[in-house]
């Protein structure tokens, strides 16, 4: 382990191209060069240690620092003071990492712009809270100015496996453009707890609100409906599937515009099968997902049609009175499907119901959704 005063340390390493706990995963389209290179925080064993990650003959190369017992740092045999005067050193002799390797320091990656420095974010009241983290009302202050967002963060304590998930979130999250897509600021990752910030909505998820504002007009219910689909329709044309697509992972605006969040089960597959089906809200769950443990963006244009049901029940449970194994049992055995509720406008009951076709092939796209949904706003 690093044995340098943390505080001094963190001024050394900010001379490098330095990335905090950022993945692998990050950090290898990053490393675009032969010779390129960052350097990292890594967990080994349950100790962080740092690394260095450089991209040589087509491949990510990595390799740790070394520390001697009067603090030198070192590869192999040429030690220094300081990681960035190896660094330094390394590049100006064009002397590789290793000689086994025979990898050389071209190039190194400067800070990205997403990633964020822990003292720019003060976390101020608790919204939530999960499995992994908590989110937070915050403060993110800028050399511009300050603004409201939105912080999600990791226990320090999670699991290495939790903490590659969340990262995988973030990175999900930063190729999302869209006004119906919740949309993220950027990292924290040089120090713990790793922090994912997001825009704020102050309006809280679509749940909240028809629920408190019950009765709410149906007019603005089919807005939400539409506007839930035009993020949707988005994400599918990015082969993102959601997975937990529902009236609570809707947010809302100041404006109460609709905000597709919460990405922390999704991927960017086509099809993903998934043996455990853990966190996963059964309700929600297309037939052959409760069967053959497969999503694709056909199973999310299921639980999307019972979110429609959610906001037309003025936020009611799907399936009342029935529980998690006897709606499983409806729905398979039986071929069972709810009932709108009698507000539901006949047109969007009807879509609803294409929504819940066994067949995925035979349910709509999103873009379709979304296209007839525009046309029922017109009416």
């Amino acid at each position: 382990m690093i044995n340098m005063e943390i505080d001094e340390l963190e001024k050394e390493l900010n001379k490098t191209c330095f990335h905090g706990l950022l993945p692998r995963a990050d950090i290898e389209p990053l490393l675009r060069e032969n010779g390129s290179f960052v350097v990292r925080k890594t967990q080994r064993n349950g100790e962080i240690i740092l690394a260095l990650s450089v991209k040589w003959d087509r491949r990510i190369k990595h390799f740790v620092f070394n520390q001697d017992e009067s603090g030198m740092y070192y590869f192999e045999s040429h030690k220094d003071k300081t990681i960035h005067g190896l660094i330094d050193w390394h590049m100006k002799n064009g002397e590789p990492v290793s000689t086994l390797s025979g990898v050389k320091l071209i190039k190194g990656i400067g800070r990205q712009p997403w990633l964020l420095n822990h003292d720019e974010i003060v976390l101020q009241k608790k919204l939530g809270e999960g499995a992994f983290g908590e989110v937070h009302l915050a403060l993110y202050i800028t050399p511009s100015g300050k603004r409201n967002v939105a912080v999600k963060t990791m226990r320090e304590e999670a699991t290495r496996h939790a903490r590659l998930q969340f990262m995988k979130e973030a990175r999900i999250m930063r190729k999302f453009a869209h006004p119906n897509v919740i949309r993220i600021l950027g990292v924290a990752v040089y120090e713990n707890p790793l922090m994912i910030v997001m825009e704020l909505c102050p309006g809280g998820s679509v749940l909240a609100y028809v629920r408190k504002m019950a009765p709410v007009p149906n007019e603005t219910k089919l807005r939400f409906c539409c506007e839930a689909a035009a993020g949707l329709a988005y994400l599918e044309a990015k082969n993102c599937i959601h997975r937990d697509i529902a009236a609570r992972n809707c947010l809302l605006s100041a404006k109460y515009d609709v905000k597709i969040s919460d990405f922390g089960m999704s991927d960017e597959r086509r099809f993903i099968h998934d043996d455990k089906l853990r966190k996963v809200p059964m309700k929600w769950l297309a037939p052959e997902t409760m069967q053959q443990r497969v999503f694709s963006s056909k199973s999310d244009v299921w639980a999307y049609g019972v979110m429609v049901y959610e906001i037309y029940a003025d936020g009611g449970e799907p399936y009342p009175g029935l529980s998690n194994l006897q709606a499983r049992a409806k729905i398979v055995v039986q071929n069972y499907r709810m009932e709108m509720p009698k507000i539901t406008p006949q047109d969007v009951d009807k879509l609803v119901h294409k929504c819940w076709e066994t067949d995925p092939n035979a349910r709509p796209s999103f873009s379709e959704i979304y296209e007839i949904l525009c046309k029922l706003q017109k009416q």
